[in-house]
């Protein structure tokens, strides 16, 4: 709600889960150089919100080079006293925030801001955001846009969306939402706040990586033969390689995944049976016909396979090795399973202190739960099971799977 004030006067209310720290928008941008002034007409609830300026909250000081400045973002706990009020410059701007408290109370909070610059913001909850993008929005001065769907906000250069209709923003932010969405219905947890993208000249670590916000270069800006960035393209991110984008739900798969069941070193590994479940359900791609599964990787995992250490260490060195179990449980016993065994991790949490106990979980939670002996498949690619656990579970049959792996190595799986 936005009422002109001696500036502009903001009404925020947002009630939030414990630890659940979220950044608000606010449809504004902080002008380079230029000081702002925040006075606080009201707040009630948990107090501890902060005012920031930047989306690009990467710090930089250990990179061995500069592409940006290192730190590029800045911060202030907004006053609880209503007398009070904060007065902020950025030497380099930035999109305006509210960071809500990560208290379990819920919390309002009402400023009145001066000296700022109405930034495009199209936002898939607001009923009037057709109108407002039309009218005004998306020519707004300030120079990053915020492009929010019910469960992922995306930060990009104002220049990149102002040809961009509405049509084209609601699909591909219903996608954003999908995706997000799936990685949910799949670990059964629920979201407490809507997921960040953003994009940056220069990144910490990585091509992208994970975190609110996730963190991506601006390559993901090039344009499509829609001439629509790629990121806000549809399309383009549906298709990719024809098999669908796969670097988003990669990182948000690390944003879901769990230690429970992550062995060490294996984060690259189970984050991707998110982007497995994406690319199944949401771009509606045959799990066993894309390229981790072919091609190349399959090539890798066959010599694995067929050498003469299948062992933990070596298994889990190459993703695409490790990732190829997975396919194979989600092949012969469906996302059923997966989802039951995360919810039941979630319920018990249990207290693993290291891989082998990490290991004998979870092979006994997903044979209890498909009924089936999975010891032997383990096994083949290299993850010994305590006896203990395998003695537990002689009763259930062995799985008859008969796939280019299993063929590959004939005699080395039982059945």
């Amino acid at each position: 709600m936005l009422m002109e004030d001696s500036g502009c006067m903001m009404l925020l209310e947002t009630s939030h889960e414990q630890n659940s720290k979220y950044a608000h928008l606010t449809s504004h941008y902080v002008v380079a150089g230029l000081p702002f002034e925040m006075k606080v007409i009201e707040q009630t609830g948990e107090s501890g919100w902060y005012v920031q300026i930047g989306s690009h909250t990467d710090d930089l000081t250990d990179c061995d080079e500069y592409r940006r400045w290192p730190v590029i973002t800045t911060s202030q706990r907004i006053p609880k006293l209503l007398s009070e009020s904060i007065n902020m410059y950025s030497p380099v701007g930035g999109l305006l925030y509210l960071v809500a408290p990560t208290g379990d109370e819920a919390s309002s909070i009402t400023v009145q801001l001066s000296n700022v610059v109405p930034t495009p913001t199209y936002d898939l909850t607001d009923a009037n955001r057709e109108t407002k993008w039309n009218t005004s929005g998306k020519q707004a001065d300030g120079l990053w846009a915020d492009l929010a769907g019910n469960y992922m906000i995306l930060s990009v250069p104002s220049a990149t969306i102002r040809n961009i209709d509405t049509e084209a923003l609601d699909r591909v932010l219903e996608l954003y939402d999908n995706i997000v969405l799936a990685g949910y219905d799949l670990c059964g947890t629920t979201s407490t706040s809507r997921e960040r993208l953003v994009c940056d000249e220069q990144i910490s670590c990585g091509y992208m990586h994970s975190g609110y916000p996730i963190m991506s270069h601006l390559d993901y800006l090039k344009l499509t033969e829609r001439n629509i960035p790629y990121i806000l393209d549809e399309k383009a991110l549906r298709n990719y390689g024809g098999e669908g984008e796969w670097g988003i739900p990669h990182e948000l798969g690390h944003n879901r995944q769990k230690d429970w069941w992550t062995f060490s070193d294996t984060d690259d590994i189970t984050c991707n049976i998110f982007s497995l479940y994406v690319t199944n359900t949401v771009y509606g791609r045959d799990l066993w016909e894309i390229s981790v599964f072919g091609g190349s990787c399959a090539e890798n995992a066959i010599a694995y396979l067929s050498g003469s250490n299948q062992s933990f260490e070596e298994w889990k060195k190459d993703y695409y090795v490790g990732l190829t179990i997975y396919g194979q449980l989600a092949r012969e016993f469906g996302w059923d399973s997966f989802k039951a065994i995360f919810r039941t991790y979630e319920n018990t949490q249990p207290e693993l202190n290291s891989d082998q106990e990490k290991i004998d979980l979870w092979v006994k939670t997903f044979s209890e739960q498909v009924q089936k002996n999975l010891v032997p498949l383990f096994q083949l690619w290299g993850l010994i099971v305590s006896d203990a656990i395998a003695n537990k579970l002689e009763d259930f049959d062995i799985p008859k799977i008969d796939d280019q792996f299993i063929q590959a190595v004939p005699g080395k799986y039982p059945a």
